[in-house]
């Protein structure tokens, strides 16, 4: 924490969070990044993590967190007052329209190392729907207009600054991450493990690297 909190330009703390499951109440940790003068003070997003626990209510406190992190607002609405169902989920819905460019078949497996996230995620940007998936653990509504532009515009000015290969990937990355969760919590499933590197490709692997570090690894690949 030090270190990033060294390293981040604007303002960087982490917080203990707690959230309540059918079974018991599960302790954890977020840390939060804002740009400088734009954070909340720490002890408004805690009270209102322990007041959603206490209550059993956590839809307020998912609202609180999706306007921290600058969702739009048709999108945090969805989410949160989703009636969810056996078959039907906030999370399957959102990632209904990239379905088609994943082919589970090429997901790596217990046997089988990571391919090339280039054959699990293919031709992906023919569709503006990609755009949306602009954030790690951001689930958009399928329509929403707003979070497309956002994303398209998050994606001009990461190409500004970083080679077209590595902006690619993070797309593809999140929008498979959120296809592999959404698979992960439907009622079939309802497992609470999140997707481990790798488990969308190779280039997943590097995502976990310092950036420095990642960017050298993709100098070296062919792309």
């Amino acid at each position: 924490m030090q270190y990033l909190k060294q390293q981040f330009p604007g303002t960087c703390f982490v917080l203990p969070e707690w959230l309540r499951t059918p079974e018991r109440v599960n302790y954890g940790a977020r840390i939060y990044f804002f740009r400088e003068n734009d954070a909340p003070a720490p002890g408004d997003v805690l009270d209102r993590n322990i007041d959603a626990v206490v209550s059993d209510d956590r839809a307020a406190f998912e609202r609180y967190q999706g306007v921290l992190h600058g969702y739009p607002e048709c999108c945090i609405e969805f989410f949160s007052e989703y009636e969810r169902g056996a078959k039907a989920a906030p999370e399957l819905e959102a990632v209904e329209p990239i379905v088609e460019y994943i082919d589970t078949e090429a997901l790596p497996t217990d046997e089988t190392p990571p391919p090339s996230i280039g054959s699990i995620i293919d031709g992906i940007f023919e569709t503006p729907h990609v755009y949306a998936f602009f954030a790690r653990e951001f689930f958009p509504e399928p329509s929403c207009e707003q979070a497309r532009r956002r994303g398209t515009a998050i994606y001009d000015s990461l190409c500004d600054s970083y080679p077209l290969p590595i902006v690619k990937d993070y797309f593809r990355i999140n929008a498979g991450w959120s296809y592999l969760m959404a698979k992960a919590t439907t009622a079939e499933v309802k497992s609470a493990t999140r997707p481990t590197p790798g488990s969308i490709g190779q280039e997943h692997l590097l995502f976990f690297l310092p950036l420095a570090v990642t960017m050298q690894q993709y100098r070296g690949i062919e792309r």
